[in-house]
């Protein structure tokens, strides 16, 4: 009767002491999958975020391509009129200018015709100074669309492989814990 009460004790203490050391180990992958599982939400909101990022950054990407068109008809327009323009000064050469301000018929007519050549040799240096601006802008637009575009490619590339490892993390803690189950199926059935 000893020998039985003594089986039973060991029986017993083993058996609890199994319980103990599976509820703990089921415990701690449980904790683990917990751990994963507000990694995974983080990674997720931080997704969203990025995808929020790319929305309002495709909203400017196209507000920038509108303002690039535009500045690209007027480059076009004015490339025409400074081509019509360089003609012209080549088919009326230089002397013809000077000849406008001889031709005057009194000193009054001199200044105003002096002040039509001004103003004219100004508006084609500032015709020059933003058609030279526009370029130099839509340029500068393009490469910030383009760097701000690649950034956040490789912002949701980086987001989504960490969202695919969080999830193989997640399924080998599942399988994890299935085996300690399986395992201390295994060690019940014996007893």
């Amino acid at each position: 009767m000893k020998k039985v009460s003594r089986m039973v004790l060991t029986a017993a203490f083993l058996l609890t002491g199994i319980g103990m050391t599976t509820k703990a180990a089921a415990s701690s992958t449980d904790d683990e999958i917990t751990a994963v599982n507000q990694k995974i939400e983080a990674t997720q909101s931080s997704i969203d975020q990025a995808q929020k990022s790319i929305s309002k950054l495709q909203s400017q990407q196209t507000k920038d391509e509108e303002e690039i068109h535009s500045l690209t008809v007027n480059i076009n327009a004015r490339k025409k009129h400074l081509a019509q323009q360089a003609r012209s000064a080549q088919e009326n050469d230089a002397g013809s200018i000077i000849q406008f301000i001889t031709d005057s018929k009194n000193f009054s007519d001199v200044i105003d015709r002096i002040a039509a050549v001004v103003t004219m040799v100004k508006a084609n240096n500032q015709t020059l100074a933003e058609q030279k601006n526009d370029k130099l802008k839509v340029v500068a637009d393009k490469a910030n669309v383009d760097s701000a575009a690649d950034k956040q490619k490789q912002l949701n590339n980086q987001l989504n492989e960490q969202m695919a490892n969080l999830a193989v993390q997640k399924v080998e803690l599942k399988l994890k814990r299935l085996r300690k189950m399986q395992l201390l199926s295994k060690l019940l059935k014996k007893l």
